[in-house]
């Protein structure tokens, strides 16, 4: 086989005809990504992370530890994991809309919870 640099061009033209056919008919199969990863609710919201974290240490001051964005049967929510100032572990469930305290669930009640 001569090296590539030789071989006439309508062949290269045909192989990456036939490969943009093949990435198209795969796309096509597949349909949209977007309703792949988040189903018929649509995308989660973007609240920036910094506006979460602020909310959740104005309810429960201390060291935020985990933040996680869910997919819940009323809609999308933020879980945020605190360590609060008085040593506890608390976790609380946020609408990711408009960041309302659902929940709170932890080690035990703590002295700060302002909704």
């Amino acid at each position: 086989m001569p090296p590539r640099e030789c071989q006439p061009r309508a062949s290269r033209r045909g192989r990456q005809g036939a490969c943009a056919a093949a990435l198209l008919a795969l796309l096509a199969c597949r349909g949209p990504a977007f309703a792949d990863e988040h189903g018929a609710g649509g995308p989660p919201p973007s609240v920036p992370l910094a506006t979460v974290i602020e909310r959740a240490r104005a309810a429960f001051p201390g060291r935020v530890l985990e933040v996680e964005r869910e997919r819940e049967s009323t809609g999308w929510i933020y879980e945020v994991k605190v360590l609060t100032d008085t040593g506890r572990v608390v976790e609380i469930g946020l609408d990711a809309v408009t960041l309302e305290m659902l929940w709170v669930e932890g080690d035990g009640p703590d002295q700060r919870h302002d909704d």
